[in-house]
C-alpha cells in the first residue's frame, strides 16, 4: 500500500511538471512570433511614401515617389530633392527583413510603452504610406538593455514589440539627400 501511495505520489508530481512545462512553452509561444504578423498591415511593396521624424528632430522627413517605378525625392511644400536611392532602399530592406525577423511581444499595455520609449513622446516615429493610401506608423524607442534589439509599438495599438537588430541608424540618419549630408531647400 505504502508502494502504491509512493508511486501515485511520483505520477502526480510528474503530471504537474509537464503541465507546467506545457504552460511555460505556450506562454513563450503566445509572445513570439514573426514580424509579419507585427507588420502584415500593411504591403511594402505598395510603399510611395515614408514620414520620420527622428527624436529632436524640429520637422518631419518626407520621402516619397510618384509611382512605383519612379525615383525617391524629399519633399516639402515648396520643393522636391533628389534621395539617395541606396539608403532608401537600405532602409526599405531593413523593413522587409524585420517583416521575416522573431519578433517579441514584450507588453499588452499601452500604459506601459512609455517604459519602453514607444509612446510618442520620445520616440522616433515612421509612417508608411502606400500607393493607395493605407498607413501604418511605427513608434520606434529605446534599444533593449541587452543590447539585442529596439522596442517599437504601432500606433493606435496596445501592443509594444521588441524587433531584433539596433534601428538606431534610421533614427539619426540624416543624409538621404543624394549628394549632401542633409536635406536642403532648394
Amino acid at each position: 500500500m505504502k508502494k502504491n501511495l509512493i508511486l501515485l505520489l511520483a505520477f502526480v508530481v510528474l503530471i504537474a511538471v509537464g503541465m507546467i512545462y506545457q504552460w511555460s512553452s505556450d506562454q513563450h509561444a503566445a509572445t513570439t512570433q514573426k514580424a509579419e504578423n507585427f507588420l502584415n498591415k500593411f504591403d511594402l511593396a505598395r510603399l510611395a511614401r515614408l514620414e520620420m521624424k527622428p527624436l529632436g528632430a524640429k520637422q518631419t522627413l518626407i520621402l516619397a515617389r510618384n509611382d512605383m517605378n519612379s525615383a525617391w525625392q524629399f519633399t516639402n511644400a515648396s520643393s522636391t530633392v533628389p534621395a539617395d536611392q541606396t539608403k532608401v532602399q537600405e532602409f526599405v530592406s531593413g523593413l522587409q527583413q524585420a517583416g521575416t525577423s522573431t519578433v517579441t511581444l514584450v507588453s499588452r499595455q499601452k500604459s506601459r510603452q512609455s517604459e519602453f520609449g514607444t509612446d510618442g513622446k520620445i520616440s522616433t516615429y515612421f509612417k508608411l504610406i502606400s500607393a493607395d493610401n493605407k498607413f501604418l506608423t511605427i513608434n520606434v524607442g529605446q534599444p533593449a538593455s541587452s543590447g539585442l534589439g529596439t522596442y517599437v509599438s504601432l500606433v493606435g495599438e496596445d501592443e509594444t514589440w521588441l524587433l531584433p537588430g539596433s534601428w538606431a541608424m534610421w533614427l539619426t540618419k540624416t543624409d538621404w539627400q543624394a549628394g549632401t549630408s542633409s536635406p536642403k531647400k532648394s
